[in-house]
């Protein structure tokens, strides 16, 4: 049983090429966790308790799908269609469609008791974080190589 019932209808218009091919549902999913992130950091502004809820739903949806350790290409109708009704809520709940909008937040410098306003696009915090991503994951890969017995890649 579908928990939207509007998704029934959504699913007879979606085509299925509107996910490019060079995508994987793995990308999608890290896609998502950054989204969800970014939400909860307020890094597109001020968002309601039921949009973070509603953002979560979405990210959980996709994840599930990534989980399943299935390709895009072997998705039925259905799972393809939730897919991008997820991702097109994501998109939707945290606006991200539109990248030139500036978020502006207080923040606190390091060292300092003085509060600064930061004001940066929605682009240029999604490009933080994924820098910011991106070089935790390189650092685990150097700290955390294939004969690290406490990273979980040893014996």
């Amino acid at each position: 049983m579908l928990r939207y019932p509007s998704l029934m209808f959504f699913c007879l218009f979606l085509s299925a090429g509107s996910i490019a091919a060079d995508v994987s549902l793995q990308d999608i999913a890290d896609r998502a966790h950054l989204t969800l992130e970014l939400a909860r950091k307020g890094g597109y502004g001020r968002l309601s308790a039921g949009q973070i809820n509603m953002i979560l739903a979405a990210h959980n949806r996709i994840v599930k799908l990534a989980d399943s350790n299935k390709s895009l290409n072997e998705l039925d109708k259905l799972e393809l269609s939730a897919l991008e009704y997820s991702r097109a809520r994501l998109d939707k709940l945290t606006k991200s469609v539109d990248k030139d909008r500036l978020v502006c937040r207080k923040v606190i410098k390091t060292g300092t008791r003085l509060i600064k306003s930061e004001c940066l696009s929605v682009a240029q915090r999604e490009e933080r974080a994924r820098a910011a991503q991106l070089a935790a994951e390189q650092i685990q890969r150097v700290v955390c190589g294939n004969d690290a017995p406490n990273c979980g890649g040893g014996n």
